[in-house]
């Protein structure tokens, strides 16, 4: 299985292979530059002027107190975070570039921006200087989280359907010419991981076939950017449905279109594109709550809203600008006890080694899984160093916010020098 990571240690820098990227970077710390063939990017470290073009990227940089290392991204606007907001960001553009240490980005660079690019499979993240420890703690913690409530919903049999889609519309127009259900190994994992039933992906060319193919699913979360997110009848518009009321459709009967924009910033951005990927534990909590009211009755969704009930999204509370957030870094709560889909049994859960644990680790150690490899560029071996030995798992990530991540791996070092 590839490792994702491979490192080379040399007599005075070190070698960073993505093997998911096919990229190989040189990192050292003096102020010659080494000499050695086949090395895509060299970076001096430590790296303090850091541009991100992704905003997915940005809640892993303010969850390990990097927040200000960033200097630019593509849209200031765009940024919800309020900890981020108040640092003055720079748009990221040709002239913010010549700045800075190095980009990050989910995408394949420009030809022009290569020499100081490093593309990031999404599932990693940026650490700070002062990171060390405290990366392996708060990512742990957050993985736990989200076994404790995938365990808990472990045993439930009597699933409810839940679709999650999403229109596209072509490059040359804004009129929808596909209705999807996404169903990528992301998906299928953290809805069933939730209690419900995901159903499978299929792209459909008409808004008949979307309504045939979802007929009798009994909740939908809908990813589509909507011109008004508060209103129901936008969505029902777009997907073909001529009216709510007297539906014979089960999720419309029952009122469950929900949207995953109830979070916006004031310019009207969604808190989750930027921040859900770091909080796995926060999605799997709101998508439980959509059916199983009564497993933490004083729970309040996050980032889901109901727009069948026209609902209005929240506006992030920039009152304070700690960095990090309070609200984005306040991780626990979970208890491990059965849940059966009404009410908790009374045995608590001791850590299982079954498929269930293994298929919580895709999408909660995906926040674990790639740090290593950023840290390295980050901060360079120090922190490394100290956690090489231990397992992680990662799978990579599309650019939409919640595609799939692909690959577990274990680090494994390539040491070839043990004097540095």
């Amino acid at each position: 299985m590839d490792s994702g990571f491979k490192i080379t240690y040399k007599n005075n820098y070190k070698l960073l292979e993505d093997t998911l990227n096919n990229a190989k970077y040189g990192l050292y710390c003096g102020d010659e530059q080494p000499k050695e063939d086949g090395i895509d990017n060299w970076f001096k470290l430590p790296i303090s002027n850091a541009g991100v073009q992704d905003v997915d990227i940005l809640a892993f940089i303010e969850l390990l107190d990097s927040s200000k290392q960033v200097k630019a991204v593509a849209n200031p606007n765009a940024v919800t975070s309020p900890c981020l907001s108040s640092l003055s960001l720079e748009t990221l553009s040709n002239e913010t570039k010549k700045s800075l240490d190095a980009i990050f980005m989910t995408r394949d660079a420009p030809s022009t921006d290569k020499n100081v690019t490093v593309k990031i499979p999404i599932g990693d993240s940026l650490n700070p200087l002062q990171a060390k420890e405290k990366a392996t703690k708060v990512f742990e913690s957050i993985k736990s989280e989200y076994q404790c409530h995938q365990k808990n919903l472990a045993t439930v049999t009597d699933k409810p359907k839940l679709a999650w889609v999403k229109v596209e519309s072509s490059s040359n127009s804004d009129s929808a010419n596909s209705w999807n259900v996404l169903g990528s190994n992301y998906y299928k994992s953290i809805i069933g991981d939730a209690g419900f039933e995901a159903v499978e992906e299929s792209n459909y060319s008409s808004t008949k076939d979307f309504q045939n193919g979802v007929k009798d699913v009994g909740y939908i979360i809908d990813s589509t950017t909507l011109k008004n997110l508060t209103q129901i009848s936008d969505w029902l518009d777009i997907f073909g449905y001529e009216s709510q009321a007297n539906s014979d459709v089960q999720f419309l009967k029952t009122s469950n279109v929900w949207k995953s924009d109830g979070l916006v910033n004031q310019h009207g951005f969604s808190d989750f594109n930027e921040n859900s990927l770091a909080r796995p534990d926060k999605v799997i909590q709101d998508i439980i709550g959509m059916n199983y009211k009564t497993y933490n009755a004083s729970y309040s969704p996050y980032w889901m809203m109901r727009i069948s009930r026209d609902r209005d999204p929240r506006t992030v509370n920039t009152s304070d600008k700690s960095c990090p957030n309070p609200v984005l870094s306040q991780i626990g709560g979970c208890t491990a006890k059965k849940w059966n889909g009404k009410s908790f049994g009374f045995e608590e859960i001791d850590e299982p080694n079954d498929d269930h644990s293994s298929r919580g680790g895709i999408i909660a150690g995906a926040v674990i899984g790639g740090v290593v490899g950023l840290v390295l560029i980050f901060v360079g071996l120090h922190y490394y160093n100290k956690m090489r030995r231990k397992r992680f798992l990662n799978e990579t990530h599309a650019l939409s916010p919640l595609d799939p991540y692909k690959n577990s791996y274990e680090m494994q070092p390539q040491v070839q020098s043990p004097n540095y």
